[in-house]
């Protein structure tokens, strides 16, 4: 019935997959735990090949990284049963009742999420900012969640249909950490697949320091940008974005040139207090829509140049 897909990238998940089996036994369903190491420290995967001593689970170590879209679809490959739950590796289950929830919600040809939560132990300072923006920003109500099915949709905790996942799959020319879970709900919405969210959460405890969260958001808005520039044609792709919107908006308003500016003046200062003094959102909001404004406004040079070069030929 359920196959249980983990990527997993230097993170002990013994106690997930322990938690995981033991629910999955009580449920008597059939299933099977897929764990696919992304070419993780051999210092990382001793403690995980201890869990193929467990019935229906099956370990896999990849003989190189391949990133995050591509080993989802290759979970999705090994999967024998109708029905894929994929979910990070560094979660923990917060409650005996997580797979029941979701077996007893699995619906035909519809995409179930569960959500996501957080510890309310404050972390060390060094960490607070991604600890504060997944409470903040994250942390919300099936209900909350159900008004805008799919820009609320994240790769974290789901269920989906695996006949349905063959159709759109995560796109492998994301490279980069950041948004494949926007372009697969993105498809999603335009295939008419309905997504159901629940209050079923799975605890999200890699925190990263604030210094890598900083650095993955760059990264997450380069891969932005280069959808932006592949789906702005498409119906729908602006609105769904929060930040693409926000920055069609003040495109239309002609004023990118001076967020962009704003970022090459500031965005120092603002990694600077972002990483050592206070993590505040306001100042993480006009980070990233500026640093996105930024990379548009390169992407218009460029452009001209090219243009440019063309004519004198």
């Amino acid at each position: 019935m359920l196959s249980i897909g983990i990527p997993v990238y230097n993170y002990n998940i013994c106690e997930l997959v322990l938690d995981l089996h033991k629910q999955a036994l009580a449920c008597n369903i059939p299933f099977e735990i897929i764990i696919l190491d992304d070419y993780s420290l051999e210092e990382n995967k001793k403690n995980n090949r201890t869990l193929t001593e467990l019935p229906h689970v099956v370990y896999q170590e990849l003989p190189k990284n391949i990133g995050r879209s591509k080993i989802r679809n290759a979970l999705a490959e090994h999967a024998t049963f109708p029905y894929i739950l994929f979910m990070d590796c560094d979660a923990k289950i917060p409650n005996a009742s997580f797979l029941k929830t979701y077996v007893a919600a699995i619906t035909p040809n519809t995409v179930l999420c569960g959500g996501t939560t957080y510890s309310n132990i404050k972390p060390k300072k060094s960490h607070t900012l991604r600890w504060k923006y997944g409470h903040v920003r994250e942390v919300k109500t099936a209900e909350e969640r159900n008004i805008a099915p799919y820009t609320s949709f994240t790769t974290f905790n789901f269920i989906i249909p695996k006949h349905i996942f063959q159709e759109i799959r995560f796109n492998e020319d994301i490279k980069k950490y950041g948004h494949e879970d926007t372009l697969f709900g993105y498809e999603l919405k335009q295939k008419h697949i309905p997504i159901i969210h629940l209050n079923n959460p799975l605890m999200h405890m890699g925190i990263d320091s604030n210094r890598d969260f900083v650095l993955k958001t760059k990264q997450g808005i380069q891969s932005l940008h280069q959808l932006r520039i592949s789906q702005n044609s498409k119906e729908n792709f602006t609105d769904d974005v929060r930040l693409v919107h926000i920055l069609h908006k003040i495109e239309a308003l002609h004023i990118t040139f001076v967020l962009a500016l704003f970022y090459s003046l500031f965005h120092k200062s603002i990694e600077y207090q972002l990483i050592y003094k206070k993590s505040r959102l306001l100042f993480f909001d006009l980070y990233k829509i500026g640093y996105l404004a930024h990379l548009c406004q390169e992407s218009k040079k460029l452009k001209k140049k090219i243009d440019s070069c063309k004519k004198h030929q």
